[in-house]
């Protein structure tokens, strides 16, 4: 119950945030959306069979069980490498979306939907790795009793981190990049 109600309101208070500044269609993006998804779900069965990974969610959804060292341990590595290939798509989502920016620099009508596609990816692989996989991984262990025992490396002490800093300082250096010459000629 406590983790419905947890997801619940921070999807309500991701809603309402994203509708204040204008309509929530505008954060919504099918591209980025099936490559996050596509390669998180995807990337994990690379290193994990589907059984393996059926293991840890049949785990994870069973509710007010303890679970045993095994499991806990399981549930936590199959839910924590989803969570890096999330990262790591959103990552992939935000370059393509770079890439698609500069391809389209003399038709401004493009530089939009490119950079919409680039920053939506990366919302969507912190949304789904961080606040949805994230928690499931540290429920498991919390709930195997090993929450001090192993700790999640914290995602701004990682190359990845650093790699998604500067993938979003490139963007915003691309952004006024393009910009300047329109702006230019308005002037």
């Amino acid at each position: 119950m406590r983790r419905i109600i947890s997801f619940s309101v921070i999807i309500a208070v991701l809603w309402a945030a994203m509708g204040m500044g204008g309509t929530v269609w505008g954060f919504f993006s099918l591209g980025a959306l099936l490559l996050v998804f596509g390669a998180t779900v995807f990337g994990t069965l690379v290193s994990y069979s589907v059984s393996e990974v059926n293991l840890a969610i049949k785990a994870y959804r069973t509710t007010g069980v303890e679970l045993s060292r095994e499991e806990s341990l399981h549930g936590a590595n199959v839910f924590s490498r989803m969570s890096i290939m999330a990262s790591g798509a959103g990552l992939t989502g935000a370059l393509l979306g770079l890439l698609g920016l500069v391809c389209n620099l003399d038709d401004p009508t493009k530089l939009g939907p490119a950079l919409a596609g680039s920053i939506l990816s990366v919302l969507y692989a912190l949304l789904l790795g961080e606040l949805i996989l994230g928690s499931m991984a540290s429920d498991c262990l919390s709930r195997g009793g090993l929450t001090g025992a192993v700790q999640r490396p914290r995602s701004f002490n990682t190359p990845r981190a650093l790699i998604g800093l500067g993938a979003v300082l490139l963007s915003l250096c691309l952004v006024f990049v393009a910009i300047t010459p329109f702006m230019l000629a308005n002037n």
